[in-house]
Parts: C-alpha cells; sequence; structure tokens
C-alpha cells in the first residue's frame, strides 16, 4: 500500500515520527508509546504498539525499533517478530517528490524513491 501525503516534508516527518499520535492515523494501531525511557524518535530506540488486526481483532501490544530518524527526510521501523526477526518494515520517506511524502506499507520505499 502506498498513500501520497500533501504536505510539506518537516509536517509529514514531524507526524509520523512521534508514535504515540500513531492512533489518530493508523486504521489498525490505536496507540502506542516509547520504551526504555525513549522521549522521541532515534535510531535504535524501541516503542510498542496496541494493535486490533484489520480494525476487529485479534488485539495485541507488538514492540518495534526505530530504524532511521533523520527530520524532514525519513522516519524507518522494524516490527519485531519472535526471535529477533523482522515481520514487517515502515517506511517513511518525508522528503519524497519535491517535499512531499509517500508511506508505504509491507515493503520497503528508498528515500530517494
Amino acid at each position: 500500500m502506498s498513500v501520497h501525503i500533501d504536505a510539506p516534508a518537516g509536517r509529514v516527518w514531524e507526524l509520523v515520527s512521534d508514535v504515540t499520535r500513531i492512533g489518530e492515523f493508523s486504521p489498525e494501531t490505536f496507540e502506542a508509546e516509547w520504551l526504555d525511557g525513549a522521549d522521541g524518535p532515534r535510531a535504535g530506540v524501541r516503542f510498542r504498539g496496541h494493535v486490533r488486526r484489520n480494525g476487529v481483532g485479534p488485539v495485541y501490544w507488538t514492540t518495534c525499533t526505530v530504524l532511521v530518524a533523520e527530520p524532514e527526510r525519513e522516519f524507518a521501523f522494524a516490527v519485531n517478530g519472535p526471535g529477533g526477526t523482522t515481520v514487517n518494515t515502515w517506511r517513511v520517506p518525508a522528503g519524497a517528490g519535491a517535499g512531499r511524502g509517500r508511506h508505504r506499507r509491507n515493503g520497503v520505499v528508498p528515500a530517494a524513491a
């Protein structure tokens, strides 16, 4: 899934990198919180999201790790799975195409896309 976001790159980055606001934008994850004392996006920090799969269930928490946190350029995180696996990667190149953002789910979008 890919979504065009018609907003300046800085605003896109500000919104998508604040995981505590994820419930305002996601159809599945209705809340999230930073873990391990983190208070904002930085590569390597973790957060957990409270998910209601497909908007109806099941409901569960999932832990994610921020991969990239470059203001006005890109925010990316991995959804952690069992045994150190990655079950999904979310990448939002906020600076893509004339200062507009694109969001892609279930795949990787290079920052230069």
